[in-house]
């Protein structure tokens, strides 16, 4: 029998969300940084099942406006900041996110620490990334993949899919 989840997948290209630097809501310039306009974006995602399992690893994400710096976005305390709010109403990364692109892999790194030798890389990341994934990231992915009907067998594809992801780069074709 097939899944409710394989009923509804598809694969195209992603979905590309660009993020600005430079944020208007209704028309207004905001300098101040706002959720509501971004988050509005994806809480539809959250609400219709449907939706859900179509969105399935269709979604990248970009920001823009930070073109005429030489740090990665990931060391830039605006995107840090951002990401973590946004991370606090929507944690639900690795089930929407794109493996083939680079914004899953943006988002990952707003949550470890910038500035590290090779070195210091090696001995922190780990440990922090397993934090971010078995406390925040991976119960929250498990309770889309629950709600949508996924399968135990495509629940533990989706969590290879995203740990190979984060270990190793983006998956072409993923």
């Amino acid at each position: 029998m097939q899944s409710r989840a394989a009923k509804f997948k598809y694969k195209e290209e992603p979905f590309l969300f660009h993020l600005a630097q430079s944020s208007s809501y209704r028309g207004k310039k905001s300098s101040r940084k706002t959720l509501r306009p971004c988050y509005w974006h994806f809480n539809p995602l959250s609400l219709h099942r449907n939706a859900q399992v179509s969105g399935s690893e269709q979604i990248d994400i970009a920001f823009d406006g930070f073109n005429e710096t030489t740090l990665e976005l990931f060391e830039i305390d605006s995107v840090r900041e951002f990401v973590t709010k946004l991370d606090d109403q929507f944690p639900f990364w690795l089930f929407f996110l794109s493996k083939s692109g680079t914004g899953l892999q943006c988002i990952a790194y707003c949550f470890l620490p910038p500035f590290l030798t090779p070195v210091g890389k090696a001995k922190i990341f780990p440990e922090r990334l397993n934090d971010l994934l078995t406390q925040r990231w991976f119960p929250a992915m498990n309770q889309i993949c629950d709600w949508v009907g996924f399968s135990e067998d495509e629940i533990e594809a989706l969590t290879d899919r995203s740990v190979d992801y984060l270990l190793s780069g983006p998956i072409p074709g993923a």
